[in-house]
């Protein structure tokens, strides 16, 4: 029986180390084929071979696949997380197969952490993770963010307008395929906090006198395509000397954004409520959702002190005289592809004709011409020049397209009026005038059919190389580069303010109105004030536009939402404008309250009011009926109001219209 026993084990051993030569080290898998070379995470691949025995192993590169099942010749597996091509091998024991690759089509990105985990609008955040790519893009909540620059393993981007806690979420967006990472989660400081916010402001005019105000969120809600609406109230330390400010943020990458300037009627001697402008100039499809009144104007003329274009037509000069050695005028320029600039510039115009040229002194101005000098009439000075018969004028209209306001145009003469004033103009008809000396000389000369050149210059004070095409004229400029320029010119006196300033990057354009001359409600600023404050909120450089009882901020379909210190919307000579050309769309996409926070003492009745926003975020009805209030026992609600319970604390309010849903965070204080 022994010899027996001894006699199997031998065979058993020959017949072993026939079928696998190499003794004591098991089966080698021999990988065929696999049914799919690329994919995503989460595919089922099948791995077709041989010899896929004692608990096989399936690896992505380092990383371990579920088998979803197996056979000897055959393995079903989930496809792990990855990026980029990577080696399949299968492993059995010790041994591991050759390997075939697989690349990664679809990626799903992976968030590791957030730098800053808290923050606000304009922060700049480092998001870490993996799988990162071009198509990514980064969403805080729903608000999608500015990505600055990528790679594998990080992003960088600007932090978009959002409150309280949100999510955020990478997405990597392909053809027809999208991929969301996991999500983090990013705490704004203080837009909606139980507690104030605190911002301290330099109240001197010289020297440094810093004043802890806190912040208090009043109103907060998007208004259009990736711009947004914030009301602020500042509450300094004794209480008594509130500071009111209101600031609209656009971010024109967007591709419905732009911004235009309005001149009061078209007319440089006519003014106009910025609220007119708007509802003038708005149709389907252009929208002036957002506005404030611009440039400072003479009070006896009502002609605008300095630059003012529209769509690449100059309704008005730059104010020479002002800027002449003076670093701090200057103007909002926005190029054709609304990029902004802010710049003093210097106006210069001529016209030839042969070897004669003749500047052109005075545009659209004709109170303020010298007869021995040559004039410019175009559209914007109303329907005629406004002249008297004492001159000669003749009207041209350009050989070839428009009149260009940044270089050379040749034009036609197509009439001359001798000792004849107060002719028309229109948007192909300008003209030329002048009373005597050199500009009559010039211009009798002229008959029907001659061909002259115009030449229209604005020279940026800094050398910035830049081609305005929508202008809106201001006076000081008060931050360059994050850095706040004294109070000059009125600027050295508190007043209501309204300024206009972008980041760093380019991306955002922010308008601000302070209010002032209302005592304990709110107080006058310095120009410096009002730039703290703006640059608080993300803005680099600004410009203080206007101030006064003129200082007016507009929201489309809302109306006026400051209070203009005159107690009523004042007219102006000019405005600057956000306008988006998204479509018209009546549908209600998304629901937003007015106050997105609300204070409230015990027992203390509120109503909120409610947006109805188009998908394009675009307010397409200002008092929502038909929302559901909830609560969560911090008070009581009835019908459209909620009263605050007997116990301090926050919490919030739930809303609901149909299937779109919104809430309201209540402190009770």
């Amino acid at each position: 029986m022994k010899k027996i026993c001894i006699a199997l084990l031998v065979i058993v051993t020959l017949l072993s180390c026939k079928k696998y030569p190499q003794e004591g080290i098991g089966p080698v898998p021999n990988v065929g084929s696999i049914n799919s070379t690329s994919g995503s995470a989460g595919d089922t691949i099948t791995i077709t071979g041989k010899r896929f025995v004692v608990s096989p192993v399936v690896y992505f590169d380092t990383v371990k696949a579920e088998i979803a099942s197996q056979s000897p010749i055959e393995l079903k597996v989930i496809v792990p997380e990855g990026y980029g091509t990577v080696p399949v091998t299968v492993q059995v024991g010790p041994n591991e197969s050759v390997s075939v690759n697989f690349t990664y089509k679809y990626v799903t990105p992976r968030i590791a952490s957030l730098s800053p985990q808290s923050g606000v609008t304009g922060d700049t955040l480092i998001i870490s993770g993996n799988y990162f790519d071009s198509s990514s893009h980064v969403y805080f909540n729903s608000a999608q963010a500015t990505v600055l620059s990528y790679s594998q393993t990080s992003i960088t981007t600007i932090v978009p307008f959002e409150t309280g806690a949100v999510s955020v979420q990478v997405r990597n967006i392909y053809d027809n395929a999208l991929k969301l990472s996991n999500e983090s989660i990013f705490n704004y400081a203080g837009l909606i906090d139980n507690n104030y916010r605190v911002i301290q402001l330099n109240t001197s005019m010289f020297g440094t006198e810093m004043v802890e105000y806190r912040l208090d969120t009043l109103s907060y809600y998007k208004i259009g395509p990736s711009s947004y609406f914030l009301a602020l109230n500042l509450l300094d330390p004794t209480g008594t000397k509130p500071i009111k400010a209101f600031i609209t943020t656009v971010d024109v990458t967007n591709p419905y954004l732009g911004f235009k300037t309005v001149i009061g009627r078209d007319s440089v001697s006519n003014l106009e409520t910025p609220s007119s402008m708007a509802n003038r100039k708005s149709a389907s499809g252009r929208r002036y959702i957002a506005g404030t009144n611009s440039d400072f104007y003479n009070t006896t003329t009502t002609y605008p002190r300095n630059a003012n274009m529209v769509d690449g037509v100059l309704g008005s000069p730059s104010d020479n005289i002002r800027i002449t050695g003076d670093y701090y005028a200057g103007n909002a320029i926005f190029d054709a592809q609304n990029k902004m600039t802010i710049d003093a510039l210097t106006y210069s115009a001529s016209a030839t004709i042969g070897t004669q040229t003749m500047p052109i002194d005075t545009l659209n101005y004709f109170r303020y011409i010298n007869t021995n000098k040559l004039a410019f009439f175009n559209i914007y000075c109303g329907k005629t020049t406004g002249t008297n018969s004492a001159r000669t004028e003749v009207a041209i209209t350009p050989v070839n397209g428009k009149i260009n306001y940044n270089g050379e145009t040749e034009v036609k003469v197509v009439a001359v009026y001798k000792n004849k004033g107060n002719n028309a103009v229109s948007e192909s008809v300008s003209i030329l005038s002048g009373a005597t000396g050199a500009a009559a000389n010039f211009l009798n000369q002229l008959i029907v059919g001659d061909v002259l050149k115009v030449n229209f210059g604005l020279t940026s004070r800094s050398g910035q190389a830049v081609v305005p095409y929508n202008i809106a004229g201001g006076r000081q400029i008060i931050m360059k580069s994050g850095n706040i320029l004294p109070n000059i010119w009125n600027g050295d006196e508190r007043h209501p303010r309204t300024g206009i300033g972008f980041s760093d990057n380019g991306t955002k354009i922010y308008m601000c109105v302070i209010d002032g001359r209302n005592p304990g409600y709110a107080e006058n600023v310095y120009t410096s004030e009002m730039a703290q404050i703006m640059r608080y909120f993300g803005a680099t450089d600004a410009l203080n536009l206007d101030g006064g009882g003129s200082s007016t901020m507009y929201l489309d379909k809302i109306g006026v939402v400051n209070r203009p210190s005159d107690g009523t919307e004042r007219r102006v000579v000019a405005g600057v404008f956000a306008v988006s050309t998204a479509p018209d769309d009546p549908q209600i996409a998304q629901i937003a309250p007015k106050q997105y926070i609300v204070r409230l003492q015990k027992g203390q009745a509120f109503t909120p009011i409610f947006y109805g926003l188009n998908k394009y975020g675009q307010v397409i009805v200002v008092n929502l009926s038909g929302v559901t209030l909830y609560g969560n026992g911090l008070g009581t609600i009835s019908g459209a109001s909620f009263t605050a319970g007997n116990t301090s604390g926050y919490g919030y309010i739930g809303a609901q219209l149909n299937s779109h849903s919104t809430r309201i965070k209540v402190i009770i204080e």
